[in-house]
């Protein structure tokens, strides 16, 4: 996979300065191929340490789980890697686009900052 390496720097680097505001994953590679159709991550302070709050959309309800840093990295690579094909990782600085292809290859696109920081 082309830039997969560069996927994975890129969430290294957000998480571990601090700087993910958000993210969406959607767009399933393949229909069908996991209950829920997107899902959304977001910071959380839980006794006083950092998690991501990870929200699973179904069609008729959600799922929330609580997660922290390095594991919420890891699973946006694995759900980024195999089962959705876009990504949206907001940032205090910039806003990253994540497509992945048919064929795997992955293609970061950086935007101008949309979203504030929300302490």
């Amino acid at each position: 996979m082309m830039k997969c390496e560069q996927l994975e720097i890129l969430l290294e680097e957000l998480i571990k300065a601090e700087q993910l505001i958000s993210a969406t994953l959607s767009k399933e590679r393949q229909k069908g191929q996991t209950p829920y159709t997107k899902v959304s991550l977001r910071p959380l302070l839980l006794k006083e340490s950092l998690h991501y709050q990870v929200t699973y959309h179904y069609p008729q309800k959600e799922l929330h789980e609580n997660l922290e840093p390095g594991e919420a990295q890891a699973l946006i690579l694995l759900l980024l890697q195999g089962i959705f094909r876009q990504g949206f990782l907001y940032s205090v600085d910039a806003d990253w686009q994540v497509l992945v292809s048919k064929k795997g290859v992955v293609k970061i696109l950086k935007h101008p900052p949309l979203k504030n920081r929300q302490s």
